[in-house]
């Protein structure tokens, strides 16, 4: 396990994430609850030929769009 969070049940393994019991496989998406911050992630299993980890899909810096 590589991170683990009790208070709403969710733990990260290397090709997957558990959320109070439920399973979600990598690859997926996280988008920010806030509006504001435009912060979107993707993360990758371990058997993604690039590696895992995650890349940031978009980021947006003040008025700036990157």
């Amino acid at each position: 396990m590589l991170f683990e969070d009790k208070s709403v049940g969710l733990k990260e393994y290397e090709d997957f994430i558990t959320i109070n019991g439920q399973k979600l496989a990598k690859p997926f998406v996280e988008k920010p609850i806030n509006a504001e911050d435009h912060e979107i992630k993707i993360y990758y299993s371990s058997t993604n030929p690039c590696g895992s980890g995650y890349n940031v899909l978009f980021r947006k810096t003040n008025n700036r769009s990157g």
